[in-house]
């Protein structure tokens, strides 16, 4: 039903109710078109119902759902859809028996993230256990990161190098066994050690439908060799470092859903980074690490102040990584003010969806191509 023309006005439909206030994400209305799609819709009614069970998450919102709704539908007729669809009056739906005759006017405005939520919302999110093969797909990321690992080199040398500076400690040692003479010298080689990395995972209602795999993403990154400091971010930010590592993965995501507490709220990755950097702990991890933002970018703050808190966070880290689930639609473009105050300090640009997406790009995720 909702194919063809008619596909523009429905999601006309969805940003409107997210102008007023409501926390829609692109999960929210690509659920209310496939509803639209199965359903058999007959009426201005049953578009009502399906909207409210697809669209409203409490009972608070359904007063402005029927506003909306009032205001957008007040010119629906054979003029508009098909004849079906028709406005019966001896159907009308909660709330708008009398539909007004003023028009809603939806926001075209290119400002950052329409799609993005700005209310702070406080709870728990039940996180379901991973299945057998999201453990197998989360123990091939572990061991894909233990085996092309970002490395750095250490200020420690050690004996052995072939052309390597002189390793005066060796030598000198060994000369006690000759009497002070020196038959071999001995040269020494730098030392690598491998690099940390930081992760910072979107929770906000925007990336609801891909947070739960990136969670688990960190939970198989939390396990490889080297330092591994996982943060989550929607209205705050949360250190989550110290429950990934223990238990087995179902316990470590359900301690994860008790801990943050912004589940699918709004999304201030500005505030957030400006957050992390005055913990002085943090600020350490960052340095000289590979940061990975798990992201949308979708943000209604302050575009110069999101450029500002990114810039700073590449500069602290050795590489900035994004992980981005909108990047997989090969027409995406950045039209987003907050994505195009990101993009220029990024040193690559992922698109993943899902964690079998993520353990395909970690082979590529350290490599300088």
């Amino acid at each position: 039903m909702a194919s063809g023309d008619h596909i523009g006005f429905f999601l006309g439909f969805g940003r409107a109710l997210r102008a007023e206030g409501l926390q829609i994400g692109s999960a929210e209305i690509e659920l209310f078109m496939k509803a639209l799609a199965k359903a058999e819709v007959k009426s201005l009614r049953d578009i009502y119902w399906v909207g409210r069970v697809c669209l409203t998450a409490s009972p608070e919102q359904i007063p402005v759902y029927d506003r909306v709704f009032q205001h957008w539908f007040q010119n629906m007729g054979d003029a508009t859809f098909p004849a079906a669809l028709a406005l019966h009056q001896e159907e009308s739906c909660p709330s708008i028996s009398k539909l007004r005759t003023t028009t809603i006017e939806v926001p075209t405005s290119r400002t950052s993230g329409r799609a993005a939520a700005w209310g702070e919302r406080l709870g728990l999110k039940r996180i379901h256990p991973p299945d057998a093969d999201e453990l197998s797909t989360m123990q091939l990321i572990t061991s894909s990161l233990n085996s092309c690992p970002p490395v750095r080199r250490s200020r420690r040398f050690r004996a052995g190098g072939r052309s390597g500076p002189l390793h005066l400690r060796r030598i000198l040692r060994t000369s006690y066994r000759t009497g002070g003479e020196f038959f071999r010298l001995i040269r020494s080689r730098r030392l690598t050690r491998v690099r940390p990395i930081m992760l910072l995972v979107d929770v906000s209602k925007s990336m609801a439908a891909h947070s739960r795999a990136f969670v688990q993403f960190a939970r198989a990154a939390s396990h490889r060799k080297g330092k591994t400091e996982v943060l989550c971010f929607g209205t705050q930010l949360t250190a989550v470092t110290k429950l990934l590592r223990p238990g087995d993965a179902a316990a470590a995501l359900e301690r994860i859903s008790a801990a943050v507490q912004d589940w699918d709220g709004g999304t201030r990755l500005s505030d957030a980074l400006e957050e992390l950097f005055r913990s002085p702990r943090q600020t350490r991890s960052v340095r000289g690490a590979v940061v990975i933002l798990l992201s949308d970018g979708l943000d209604r703050g302050s575009c110069e102040m999101m450029a500002k808190n990114v810039a700073r966070l590449s500069r602290l880290a050795h590489r900035l990584i994004w992980i981005n689930p909108l990047c997989v639609d090969p027409l995406f473009e950045p039209r987003a003010a907050a994505i195009r105050a990101i993009l220029p300090f990024v040193d690559k640009v992922f698109g993943c969806q899902d964690l079998s997406d993520v353990a395909a790009i970690v082979p590529n995720l350290f490599t300088d191509n």
